[in-house]
């Protein structure tokens, strides 16, 4: 499968997984190489609880673990679970409390960059 197809379907596959966990708020971030080479897309959501947001990250790591055979290179904040972010290279999921979300304001950040609200074509 083409390199950038699969991070496209990975990309719609953690989307749906944060809706049916109940997630709050989710952007796709599409980055192009003139923005950022950080990566392809980020993908960020909120959550009411730290419970939920655990429970979010959770079943992204489970359901792309047996989907896609792919782990997080790196997963940071599950100790404290203010902001998770879970890094898959060519995607990189933030999932926060709404005062966190709210205070690191990525979406502003990164205003240059094409945003949806719903899975990619």
């Amino acid at each position: 499968m083409e390199e950038k197809q699969q991070a496209k379907e990975l990309v719609n596959e953690i989307f749906n997984i944060i809706d049916e966990k109940k997630g709050n708020n989710i952007v796709i971030i599409k980055f192009t190489p003139e923005i950022t080479t950080l990566c392809d897309y980020f993908v960020i959501a909120d959550a009411d609880s730290d419970r939920q947001l655990k429970a979010i990250a959770d079943g992204i790591q489970r359901q792309v673990k047996t989907k896609f055979h792919t782990r997080p290179l790196h997963v940071e904040g599950e100790q404290n679970a203010q902001w998770i972010v879970l890094d898959y290279l060519d995607i990189i999921v933030h999932l926060f409390t709404q005062e966190m979300r709210e205070f690191y304001g990525l979406e502003r950040l990164w205003a240059d960059a094409e945003q949806f609200n719903k899975p990619l074509n």
